[in-house]
């Protein structure tokens, strides 16, 4: 199963959502703009953001669907009946967790259109991709 952490990041670099390594994220933000006090500024613009409306929008999407199971209020898992392929989704304060078997995700186009400016983490290969390397879509 494939796993992707997603960090919204706008363009002030004020809304970063961070899970525990401040030092991926710094890396992060010192790629997309070198700065002498980038780890001072990143952690003033740290924001927490409530999920509410993600939640809503993935149980009016998806809850009519076969094979779809809300685990509890921040985890959701949807299964593929034609092909098997599972995807669960897990949200928080900080974070949005996509995990997926198989080759493509019915979430990121939810998540996509949520989100307009994303950056991908791939946990796997500890390396930071946009979400247009994922989805095909010019988003950042």
């Amino acid at each position: 199963m494939k796993e992707i952490l997603f960090y919204q990041i706008n363009d002030r670099f004020r809304n970063v959502f961070v899970k525990d390594s401040l030092k991926v994220f710094l890396e992060l933000y010192k790629r997309i703009n070198e700065s002498d006090n980038v780890k001072r500024q990143f952690e003033l613009f740290i924001e927490e953001v409530s999920f509410e409306g993600l939640q809503t929008l993935i149980e009016r999407r998806y809850s009519d669907r076969d094979g779809f199971i809300k685990v509890d209020d921040y985890t959701y898992k949807i299964r593929n009946i034609i092909t098997g392929d599972e995807e669960i989704i897990t949200i928080n304060l900080t974070y949005i967790k996509l995990q997926f078997s198989g080759k493509s995700s019915l979430f990121l186009d939810l998540i996509s259109l949520y989100f307009p400016s994303m950056v991908a983490i791939n946990l796997e290969a500890n390396e930071i991709i946009s979400l247009e390397n994922i989805t095909g879509l010019n988003l950042i």
